[in-house]
């Protein structure tokens, strides 16, 4: 099977996909082979562009500075100043630029938030912030997105949706409960 991408997002969000273009501080992304969704270099954690991130990597990431794993296994670490056509990562007092088309993915230290607003799971692993959800009687979910000033909608076979979560921040996860001693 084909490689298929996935953007993290400091919100929780995961974007399943293909990256479509890269403008130095903003990148666009094919969600869900749906909606084509642009978000800042501010706003995501990780991007698994051209190839999976290895998981030795990923697990040994500590958030402090960025990093950038190439399709060969190479890795490099520093400060990633833009993303286009080369990817450029200051490392100390060089810059290091590198084609995009070589880079497998991203690993960006942007602080994370809780999400704000309904999230949509999808059978293909995306995980959407939406401001609006709608069903029809064909059983198609049609969500409505205020991304970045700009309305949206994506619609996908009610098959394609897992779940809706309407108040996200009511539920919290059994693995960040402490025991209590």
């Amino acid at each position: 099977p084909a490689f298929v991408g996935r953007l993290g997002l400091t919100d929780g969000q995961v974007w399943v996909g293909t990256p479509l273009s890269a403008t130095g501080q903003t990148v666009s992304w094919f969600v869900e082979d749906a909606l084509v969704l642009p978000v800042g270099l501010e706003r995501i954690v990780s991007a698994e562009l051209y190839g999976p991130l290895d998981e030795e990597t990923r697990e040994s990431w500590r958030a402090v500075g960025d990093l950038v794993e190439l399709r060969n296994g190479d890795v490099f670490d520093g400060f990633v100043d833009s993303i286009d056509e080369q990817v450029r990562v200051e490392a100390g007092d060089e810059v290091i630029s590198m084609p995009l088309d070589r880079v497998a993915g991203v690993l960006l230290a942007n602080p994370t938030e809780a999400p704000e607003g309904m999230v949509v799971r999808t059978t293909g692993g995306s995980v959407i912030t939406v401001d609006d959800v709608r069903f029809s009687l064909t059983g198609e979910m049609t969500a409505v997105l205020d991304h970045q000033g700009d309305t949206s909608e994506i619609t996908l076979p009610g098959q394609r949706v897992r779940s809706v979560l309407f108040a996200p921040n009511a539920v919290a996860s059994l693995a960040k409960i402490e025991p209590e001693e």
